[in-house]
């Protein structure tokens, strides 16, 4: 129904621009809800080879859980030998991936609480001896496991669903390494997203201060905020010390017997070279601190 109405918009669009009515009447007739749904609640696997770089789809209603496409394409995942402070597991590889939507920020207090209906950041904000860890909607969720944020995305896909803004064939998850890095990097292959000058790292990254409300500073070039500094973010890669980075189609590395985990994007603690977009921390399923949070992927279900 909704690609229908799509179409009757394009139509009626067209016509009344030639014609001279106004584009409110549009509003009038279609009404602004379903006007809104049409323009931002597209399906991941619908004409997306017409989709460019950062266009925005939006779920979860009221409490706007943005998205930023992320086209298909190959890229080389890892550092070059010659970057400052990589390491050896970062050794490059080549990475082709299918096209996904990537959340604009990290997911905040406001929408884990809508999914979860808890708040596992308040005891800690309590009791670290930091002068606090800001609490509030805007700010994001941490203090949450690796275990607890594949919860939420199994939880989120089935209340999207339920709700009929999300067909069957599509699903939320963590990131694998490989698709957090393409959407950190944004096309570029430089250390940082923004280019090889760490002086600059302040002006998109929260590191050495304090945690931020997501989106405050400055977004890469495809809109996506806060992938280096604030919060360390999950993916859901299993974290080796000994295995080389995957590269081929769509990789992702999954050792049933090992419970740690991939970490990307520094934190506003460490940050520094913690940072970098190639760079590889790791935690246990289920650690859970001030420092660590995550985001979503929007794709074809696995």
């Amino acid at each position: 129904m909704v690609a229908i109405c799509s179409d009757y918009i394009k139509i009626y669009w067209n016509f009344a621009l030639r014609i001279g009515v106004p584009c409110v009447l549009i509003i009038v007739i279609f009404g602004s809800r379903g006007l809104s749904q049409t323009a931002l609640q597209q399906p991941v696997t619908r004409g997306s080879c017409d989709r460019k770089a950062g266009e925005v789809c939006v779920h979860c209603g009221v409490h706007a859980l943005r998205m930023r496409w992320c086209p298909s394409w190959e890229y080389v995942m890892g550092s070059p030998e010659s970057e400052s402070d990589r390491s050896e597991i970062e050794k490059q590889v080549k990475v082709r991936l299918r096209g996904f939507w990537v959340g604009e920020t990290e997911v905040t207090q406001e929408q884990w609480e809508y999914v979860m209906s808890t708040r596992p950041w308040v005891q800690s904000a309590r009791e670290i001896e930091l002068g606090g860890i800001p609490v509030g909607p805007r700010f994001p969720a941490h203090t949450v496991s690796f275990n607890d944020a594949v919860l939420f995305c199994k939880k989120l896909t089935d209340q999207e669903r339920s709700s009929g803004r999300l067909s069957r064939e599509c699903e939320f998850s963590l990131p694998t390494a490989a698709q957090w890095e393409y959407a950190c990097r944004a096309s570029t292959t430089t250390t940082f997203s923004f280019g090889n000058d760490r002086s600059k790292l302040s002006e998109y990254a929260s590191e050495r201060e304090i945690l931020q409300r997501v989106g405050m500073l400055k977004p890469n070039s495809w809109g996506i905020f806060d992938m280096e500094g604030n919060l360390a973010e999950w993916c859901l890669d299993s974290y080796s010390f000994s295995e080389p980075i995957q590269g081929g189609v769509d990789p992702v590395f999954i050792d049933e017997g090992n419970k740690l985990h991939v970490q990307k994007g520094g934190d506003w603690l460490v940050g520094g070279n913690r940072c970098r977009c190639a760079n590889r921390a790791y935690g246990g399923e289920d650690d859970r601190n001030f420092l660590t949070g995550f985001r979503v992927v929007l794709q074809q279900a696995r």
